[in-house]
């Protein structure tokens, strides 16, 4: 007994013969049907509508931005497809007061509504002037009309409200004037520039309400009325932060710097919010909020920050690379950063450089913020360093840093360094320094923004000859003389990164060093080194020096900013030193370029980073490659 029977063979055929003929009936009722419509739509103005070169350049605009929307957002038209222009004016003010307690410094405003293709791409015609813009879809469905109209001028712009000192002249230098083209979008930003300003003069919280746009189709005007709030005017009082209350929600109020007791100003938020940045102690810095207190007069300020999950640093870079005489080199660097002790904004490094021979560095430096309550920073820095059969050198510092405006500071300094040499004329030298720089600070690192330092130093410079021996008697007569010199001690750096899209970016960096001073050649451990993965890739750590030297590059970068990325770079570098001629005294020039190139790979993870670059010294040659490790864990 059996559940179910075979089928017989002429059947199959049967059966096979009504498959294909399926098959070949459905592919031939696809190919009879229209295929659907590209996408995007083509975008075009409306039947009757003459081009002009006002037209064209907002038309070009809308074919690029309808190519980045997802084909699933065509839909047929909204309801609100026509709105009148009061109303996209009352979406867009509600907006902006609704984002303005969730918009971070580094982030931007949220999407413009949930609204159509269609209602959207009017709006944008809306925003431009065009306030009788019809947007539609033709019959057959598959373009795009633009019917722009007439584009509006102001007739007369009535504000009403309360009266305060400086209220006209803040219209007046404000808003638009009667008769210039009315455009919604920009009059959006004279609003915001106005509200601003009146919280600038110390009103914490300035209302702007656009109450009625009237509308005369026939002369293509607009008469606005609207109402201006300031409110009261208030100094600052009680702040706190959204860290747990102790020493680091104490720190952020004393870094932000803003004094309780002083006038209100919103200028002081944003320099309080740009100091914050500054630090680079926290993963975020948002917009800080402004609240009422018991006194009308007094507005709190509670400053939104989001420390790091790992705040503490330790680098290892390495460099492989081939010797001369056979084998390979291991050279390399290790930092330990611990920038936030306690919460408390102290910081303290540690640093250790070995280039792979003869020359090995350590030092350390222990930053105090906001020293005795000033705005004032101070760090000491000590360095020993040894070049064997060469010198040894030891050196202090000890600076003072003050934020001047937003992302500049100032920093003045004094140092000094002394150098011992075991062999050669000259037994020591010794060096007091006084320096003043210029520091900008880039703030946030996920957007476009550069950073710089200009230092100027003078040095009183003192050398000591060796002792020796008067051949004619065998007795040893001392001539060992102390020689004064003084010499000036320039230092520049600059670095940049610009993104051109999410996903690519240029970045930039150059430095320069001189030493400028009459008494040449300036000894080994006063002149500047570079070379190797922090300055010129494709050569080993510190191999180049020279009284001036100076060396930067470029970058082209793949990838989001804080994520993964890979990269294509090109490093130039520039020395130049003195040397002695040991029998005439002479003393000659020697200077050289040297040029890296290469790729790279960068991978962040929530512990830490992994830098790869292979580096080439001047020509694609795998023998002379250097391969940099740069491993960045956070603790």
């Amino acid at each position: 007994m059996t559940c179910g029977s075979r089928a017989r063979p002429g059947s199959r055929r049967r059966l096979g013969a009504l498959a294909v003929l399926v098959l070949v009936g459905g592919t031939a009722a696809a190919w009879a049907q229209p295929p659907e419509p590209a996408w995007p739509r083509p975008l075009t103005l409306a039947a009757g509508v003459a081009p002009g070169p006002d037209l064209t350049a907002p038309l070009d605009r809308d074919r690029r931005w309808l190519r980045e929307q997802p084909a699933w957002r065509l839909v047929q038209p909204a309801v609100d497809d026509t709105t009148g222009v009061l109303a996209w004016l009352r979406r867009a003010e509600s907006q902006r007061r609704a984002s303005a307690d969730t918009t971070t410094v580094q982030g931007r405003s949220p999407a413009f509504g949930h609204r159509s293709l269609l209602a959207e791409l009017r709006d944008r015609w809306l925003a431009r002037g065009y306030l009788d813009a019809v947007v539609a879809l033709t019959a057959a469905g598959d373009t795009i009309t633009v019917a722009p109209g007439p584009r509006y001028r102001l007739a007369a712009l009535e504000v009403a409200g309360d009266a305060f000192d400086g209220r006209d002249r803040l219209l007046a230098s404000w808003l638009p004037r009667p008769g210039q083209v009315f455009e919604p979008r920009g009059y959006l930003e004279q609003v915001r520039g106005l509200v601003g300003e009146c919280a600038e003069l110390g009103f914490p919280f300035p209302a702007w309400l656009t109450r009625d746009v009237v509308r005369d189709p026939d002369q293509a005007t607009v008469t606005i009325t609207a109402t201006l709030l300031p409110g009261p005017r208030a100094v600052v009082g009680p702040q706190s932060s959204t860290l747990p209350p102790g020493r680091g929600s104490r720190f952020v109020v004393r870094a932000a710097g803003v004094s309780s007791g002083r006038p209100f100003r919103e200028s002081d938020l944003a320099r309080g919010v740009a100091r914050l940045q500054a630090r680079d102690l926290y993963a975020r810095v948002d917009a800080p909020l402004v609240h009422l207190t018991t006194a009308s007069d007094t507005v709190g300020i509670r400053w939104r920050v989001q420390p790091r999950d790992h705040r503490n640093r330790v680098a290892v870079v390495l460099g492989f690379s081939r010797k001369a005489e056979g084998g390979t080199r291991l050279s390399g660097q290790v930092d330990l950063d611990l920038p936030d002790l306690a919460g408390t904004g102290r910081r303290l490094s540690a640093r250790w450089n070995d280039d792979g021979a003869d020359r090995a560095r350590f030092g350390f430096t222990y930053l105090e913020p906001l020293i005795l309550g000033t705005p004032l920073d101070t760090d000491v820095s000590l360095e020993n360093e040894v070049l064997q059969g060469q010198y040894t050198r030891f050196r202090i510092d000890n600076r003072w840093r003050m934020s001047v405006v937003a992302l500049w500071g100032l920093e003045v300094g004094l140092g000094r360094d002394r150098s011992t040499y075991p062999a050669g004329e000259i037994e020591r030298t010794s060096r007091t320094r006084g320096r003043v720089a210029v520091l900008h600070s880039r703030g946030d690192p996920a957007r476009s923004g550069w950073a710089a330092m200009l230092a100027v130093e003078t040095a009183s410079r003192s050398t000591a000859l060796r002792t020796t021996a008067d051949e004619e008697g065998g007795v040893a007569v001392s001539t060992e003389l102390g020689r004064q010199s003084s010499q000036r001690l320039l230092e520049a750096d600059l670095e940049g990164e610009w993104w051109a899209s999410p996903t690519v970016s240029l970045a930039g960096r150059a430095s320069f060093r001189q030493i400028d001073t009459s008494q040449r050649p300036v000894p080994l451990p006063e002149q500047y080194r570079f070379g190797g993965a922090t300055s010129l890739r494709g050569y080993r750590e510190e191999e180049f020096r020279g009284e001036t030297a100076a060396w930067g590059g470029g970058e082209l970068r793949l990838g989001r900013a804080l994520r993964s990325r890979v990269y294509t770079f090109v490093d130039v570098g520039y020395f130049q030193f003195s040397v002695q001629d040991p029998e005439t005294r002479d003393v000659a020039r020697r200077d050289g370029t040297k040029l890296g190139y290469g790729l790279g790979l960068r991978t962040n993870a929530a512990v830490g980073r992994i830098d790869l670059a292979v580096g080439f010294p001047g020509s694609v040659t795998f023998d002379t490659a250097k391969l940099h490790v740069s491993l960045v864990g956070a603790f």
